[in-house]
């Protein structure tokens, strides 16, 4: 079982969490960092083929600029994406 947790932040340090998912992978296996790619591109159409991954604990996140902010248009809302087995 992988747990996949979706947050939004801003520039300005404030935070929110969107979803938190669980998928089941039917496998014994590891979660390797290709495999996350693989399952990130599988259940989130919107990040595209090229999946950046980055080793956080036992996961892995991944970044994406959502849109600019309010009042400054090159303070972007981020949005991350992190994967890890569930226990």
């Amino acid at each position: 079982m992988i747990e996949i947790t979706i947050t939004e932040r801003d520039s300005f340090g404030s935070e929110k969490l969107i979803a938190t998912r669980r998928v089941d992978v039917e496998s014994k296996k590891h979660l390797t960092q290709q495999r996350a790619k693989k399952i990130l591109a599988r259940e989130y159409f919107e990040l595209g083929g090229f999946i950046p991954l980055v080793r956080r604990g036992p996961g892995f996140v991944t970044s994406k600029a959502i849109t600019p902010t309010a009042k400054c248009s090159y303070h972007f809302v981020w949005r991350e994406y992190y994967i890890a087995e569930s226990s």
